[in-house]
């Protein structure tokens, strides 16, 4: 589980930390989150009132800065972490990590997906069958989220990925 530590206090001056993490795109991870507390949590609410729930609300950067602070949630990635990924490029990141962590230790690439919802519920269809009627409040509710997402995936992967001479030769092995 990767949820547990939270980058934003300062664990490294008592111990040798290395962060790493995975963003996950803000709207999916948005109503894939209610669909797992609905679906596996048997949480009995509906999307309409998980909208009105701040505690939900630029949830990937609140994780990193502790606060709704794109900046700091920026600095922290760039500054704290040794490899910072996408869901959607997991494997990527897969290599990208094993390419800064290869020097430590051999590390085994091989990964299975836990928590994965339901193909075909009714609740995400109902979800997805509204979602021009809920897309405007789910972007307003995680704005933060968008733009640190972004900034992860067109500028500070590629900053690891030229920094990282070992990474090119591995994935285009692959």
């Amino acid at each position: 589980g990767g949820h547990s530590l939270k980058p934003y206090v300062d664990l490294g001056k008592c111990a040798n930390i290395k962060y790493i993490t995975v963003l996950r795109e803000p709207i999916s991870r948005y109503i894939s989150h209610h669909l797992y507390w609905v679906e596996k949590q048997k949480w009995d609410h509906s999307f309409e009132h998980y909208l009105k729930r701040e505690d939900v609300f630029n949830f990937q950067t609140r994780t990193l800065a502790g606060q709704e602070d794109l900046y700091l949630a920026k600095n922290i990635l760039k500054e704290k972490f040794i490899c910072v990924g996408i869901l959607e490029e997991f494997n990527d990141f897969l290599v990208l990590l094993k390419s800064k962590l290869s020097a430590r230790k051999p590390l085994n690439l091989r990964y299975r997906t836990l928590n994965v919802g339901k193909k075909e519920s009714s609740l995400k269809k109902r979800i997805l069958d509204n979602f021009g009627k809920y897309r405007k409040r789910i972007i307003d509710r995680n704005y933060l989220d968008i733009q640190l997402y972004e900034y992860v995936k067109h500028e500070l992967i590629p900053m690891q990925r030229s920094d990282n001479r070992y990474f090119h030769m591995v994935s285009s092995n692959i």
